[in-house]
């Protein structure tokens, strides 16, 4: 088999991005966080790859809060375990 090379082929453009993620990494500014109920170790993994493609930094913490608030931003329920995940300064 041989394979043409050719020259002034367009690199089609991006289908998915990491800002495209279910989860809000690109609208966070730092100092900003969100909780993540129930989260497995896998989220951490997938929140910290996506972070790096963002160029932006995180921490993550497991932790305890609530999963729902009402209208204004009071904790409903019982809290549940998850992942807190802050925006943090670049160093």
């Amino acid at each position: 088999m041989t394979f043409a090379i050719r020259t002034g082929i367009a690199l089609p453009a991006k289908t998915r991005t990491a800002g495209n993620s279910k989860y809000p990494l690109a609208k966070l500014e730092v100092g900003q966080s969100f909780f993540i109920p129930g989260a497995k170790k896998a989220v951490q993994v997938t929140l910290s790859k996506s972070s790096k493609s963002l160029g932006i930094k995180i921490t993550t913490r497991r932790m305890q809060d609530f999963a729902e608030f009402d209208a204004d931003g009071n904790g409903v329920g019982e809290k549940v375990d998850g992942l807190m995940v802050w925006r943090v300064a670049a160093e």
